[in-house]
């Protein structure tokens, strides 16, 4: 065996710079991040899938049963106050984030992929976006020549329009 193989497997590799974030797209202008260390899945589910529960608030879409857990769902741009694009189609982008015990099943735009973002290059949103954004973001950062909103999906999940379900 080639032990100068085994010499340069082992060398720790450069890490990339920031933190690793999953971009969205919440509409066709808007773009978003969330934090990775939150999400647990991403997949796609027929609208037929989100049994849809009456009296709820707009932003709650219902309830997915997924790998025999129940767990409510929303959407994601409409919880922001931002007009949704998420449901013109039969299927939903579906982006699953578990904070401490709680899962939510947030419904999206598009995913995106994997961006990175570093704490320092994040901007205070206040001034650039609604009054009403800015308690659900960390801040905003410019990637690729677009200012992209990054999440706090704790503020999220303890929304006060999710807080009777």
């Amino acid at each position: 065996m080639n032990s100068s193989a085994l010499t340069s497997v082992n060398q720790p590799t450069q890490k990339a710079a920031g933190d690793p974030y999953l971009k969205i797209r919440l509409t066709p202008q808007v773009s978003a991040l969330l934090p990775m260390p939150y999400l647990q899945e991403v997949l796609t589910v027929p609208v037929g899938r989100i049994a849809p529960m009456p009296g709820m608030s707009p932003c709650v879409l219902g309830l997915l049963n997924r790998r025999s857990r129940v767990l409510w769902t929303i959407d994601l741009a409409r919880l922001l106050g931002i007009e949704s694009t998420a449901t013109k189609t039969g299927q939903y982008s579906l982006v699953i984030a578990r904070v401490g015990s709680m899962p939510l099943g947030m419904v999206v735009g598009a995913v995106e992929g994997i961006a990175r973002a570093s704490r320092d290059r994040l901007e205070s949103p206040h001034g650039s976006v609604s009054a009403g954004l800015v308690p659900y973001l960390r801040g905003c950062v410019l990637l690729a020549s677009e200012v992209s909103l990054v999440l706090d999906v704790g503020a999220i999940v303890r929304s006060p329009a999710l807080q009777n379900y």
